[in-house]
């Protein structure tokens, strides 16, 4: 161990037991706060702060989420290229995923003529309507308030039934 300068104590060096320990933790994940509670200075016989475990497992830090990617993407490449449920299952997640296949939904609309139709005939009641002031008024004049109930009006336009509409 050498020497901090201008101090009196030991650096801290870790051992390839305490490398392997970060490295795994770092891969699975573990916030760094967690990782310093786990490793203790042999000098101290107290976990590590921050700035130790930066500074003496630098490599292990920046290396071991590739680590645990690379060794995942094996294991799902293994299967996909295998046989059985977990196959199919690898295979449609690596096309997914990795060679942006999707799944779509195709939503036919076999009335799209019929309902086109029926929309432009609306289109045209709101205009003759609002040509004509707008008011709401039912056919014939008479106001019985469908000024007040929008949607009694658009029923009335659209030929609902119970909306008295003569159109």
């Amino acid at each position: 161990m050498a020497r901090t300068p201008g101090s009196g104590r030991l650096a801290f060096v870790p051992t390839e037991a305490m490398r392997l320990k970060v490295s795994v933790m770092a891969a699975c994940g573990v916030q760094q706060a967690v990782m310093c509670l786990q490793i203790i200075n042999p000098q101290t016989q107290e976990p590590i702060d921050l700035k130790t475990l930066r500074k003496a497992f630098r490599e292990e830090l920046d290396n071991g989420g590739e680590v645990a990617n690379s060794l995942v993407v094996q294991s799902l490449f293994q299967k996909a290229t295998g046989k059985g449920n977990q196959a199919v299952t690898a295979a449609i997640w690596w096309t997914k995923c990795r060679m942006g296949w999707r799944e779509t939904v195709v939503s036919e609309n076999h009335n799209f003529d019929e309902n086109a139709d029926a929309g432009k005939e609306i289109a045209r009641r709101l205009v003759r309507d609002v040509a004509e002031g707008g008011t709401g008024a039912a056919p014939g004049g008479a106001d019985t308030g469908a000024a007040a109930d929008p949607a009694l009006h658009l029923g009335r336009l659209v030929g609902a039934p119970g909306t008295d509409s003569a159109a």
